[in-house]
């Protein structure tokens, strides 16, 4: 007895937490009169309405726990009204009172939007008892649905901060400039990219995939980054990929991966000499893409190599496997030359017939379906000609990491800006594209014009973006001084992007550009 007393009050707990309030809709003014009777005493407060249209409009205007909807009503029936309530508050449950109980009105009422029903005479206890479910049944998707939106919320934090740890989507070092792309495939993923400047010529240049998605891999992505910045930084006097992938998966297996493991392309950027020096540890192997004079086979557009097929196995898997140096791969690379670093969530995905796209066609992706490549926007123009075959890139984690050497010849012609989305800079990039401009030819009015199409973009850019998570986001002004040819003015190419995207100017500032 005193275990069922205690289960009674753990329930009135749980239903009456707060007060209930019912919406009794009925024209039958006896039927309204019992149906408030069970109610009132069980504590149940409650509104009535004496048709469809009065329910809608106390609705409209009031939260109830749940709806007890008669039928047959002049006007609106109760079909008709469930409907409409289910239009504008779905998550209001809707109980059918009913004398009719043959089939096709038991179907009626489920797919009006009703989620329970009850047949006339209404008998106490079973009212109140299926009034109960459901709005048990209401609290606890309302508890889920906050809960949801907490874990939506705390994940949309860690997928801002994880964006922190990452470089942005293009920076400068010494002698070379990245651009990225790196989707999640949900909010937060496992994939890690960087490069780590070991002097003005050596650069550490590494892309990683934790197994598994979501949540713990972005913790552990974390501690990895963290991790390898400091064995590289510690080994930068010798550099050597093998030695440091070796010290790493001894520190991965015994203090930091329990059921994960992580695959790695681990690469040593050296500019003085042009030589490459790397390891692979179970990654996609690189691309690298020689844009001098390379022999082209018939209808492509570039030839491609590709390196680091082979290695050892992901970090984690063995403490004891040997990284040995024999397995690194060396080859040399001139000023023309773009390294192309990606995880596998790049090329396995499926398209609607079920389709991967795989290595071979991603390969031929870069050989012949982007027509001129962009240096700042080759993952851009990668994830464009993925899309556009109709493949979905949802299923993994996508990371693409363009490695650009800087050509210190064209640098005389070519000019690369990166600012932040800042409107106190602008006036600096606009003088630093004026100067660029006088070096190259003794037009002052042309180049007060690049001047001013110049802050009048990245002020659009920078307004148009204000307020948007992405207002952080570095903007790049790419000016190309563009052969002159005979009796003609000077040209130029300008081109601003922002988010790994090409900003359109309009057609008049490029006419005002581009006019002889």
């Amino acid at each position: 007895m005193r275990n069922e007393m205690v289960e009674k009050d753990n329930l009135k707990d749980v239903m009456k937490t707060s007060i209930d309030k019912i919406l009794l809709v009925d024209d039958e003014t006896v039927n309204i009169y019992i149906l408030a009777k069970y109610l009132k005493k069980n504590n149940f407060s409650y509104d009535t309405a004496s048709s469809g249209e009065e329910a809608l409009e106390a609705i409209k205007k009031e939260e109830y726990s749940a709806v007890l909807m008669d039928v047959i009503m002049p006007g609106m029936d109760g079909f008709e009204a469930c409907k409409a309530i289910h239009r504008i508050k779905p998550e209001v449950p809707v109980i059918i009172l009913t004398a009719l109980v043959d089939d096709d009105s038991i179907r009626y009422s489920f797919q009006a939007g009703a989620i329970d029903y009850i047949k006339k005479p209404i008998n106490e206890t079973e009212l109140i008892m299926r009034i109960e479910n459901v709005v048990k049944m209401r609290r606890a998707k309302k508890k889920l649905k906050n809960i949801f939106e907490n874990v939506m919320n705390d994940l949309q934090l860690a997928s801002e901060i994880q964006a922190y740890i990452l470089p942005e989507w293009i920076f400068c070092r010494k002698l070379l400039f990245a651009s990225a792309m790196y989707i999640p495939s949900n909010k937060v993923g496992g994939d890690l990219y960087d490069v780590i400047t070991l002097d003005e010529n050596r650069h550490v240049v590494y892309m990683g995939d934790i197994s598994g998605h979501g949540i713990q891999a972005a913790l552990l992505m974390t501690a990895v980054k963290s991790i390898i910045q400091e064995i590289v930084m510690a080994e930068k006097d010798s550099f050597q990929p093998h030695a440091v992938i070796m010290k790493l998966n001894k520190i991965f297996t015994k203090t930091l991966f329990k059921q994960n493991y992580i695959t790695l392309l681990l690469m040593l950027v050296d500019f003085e000499k042009g030589k490459l020096r790397a390891y692979n540890a179970g990654h996609p192997p690189l691309i690298v893409i020689d844009k001098g004079n390379v022999k082209k086979v018939a209808g492509e557009k570039r030839e491609i190599r590709i390196l680091a097929t082979q290695g050892g196995c992901p970090l984690g898997w063995l403490a004891s496997f040997e990284y040995k140096q024999e397995d690194e791969v060396v080859a040399d690379f001139s000023a023309d030359t773009q390294f192309l670093l990606y995880t596998d969530g790049v090329y396995e995905c499926l398209n609607k017939q079920g389709e991967i796209l795989g290595l071979t066609s991603f390969f031929q992706i870069i050989k012949s379906d982007i027509p001129e490549i962009h240096a700042q926007l080759l993952p851009q123009q990668i994830f464009d000609v993925i899309k556009g075959k109709g493949y979905n890139i949802s299923f993994d984690d996508f990371s693409i990491l363009s490695i650009n050497a800087v050509n210190e010849k064209k640098e005389k012609y070519e000019k690369l800006f990166i600012m932040k989305s800042d409107l106190a800079l602008v006036g600096d990039i606009g003088r630093q594209a004026e100067e660029s401009i006088l070096a190259w030819c003794t037009d002052k009015e042309f180049a007060m014009q690049v001047e001013l199409v110049v802050n009048e973009v990245l002020n659009n850019i920078i307004i148009h973006s204000q307020g948007k998570k992405e207002a952080r986001k570095p903007i790049a002004v790419a000016l190309k001084l563009l052969p002159k040819k005979q009796n003609k003015n000077e040209k130029i190419c300008l081109r601003f992007m922002y988010k790994s995207e090409e900003w359109n100017m309009s057609q008049v500032v490029k006419q005002k550009l581009l006019e002889e």
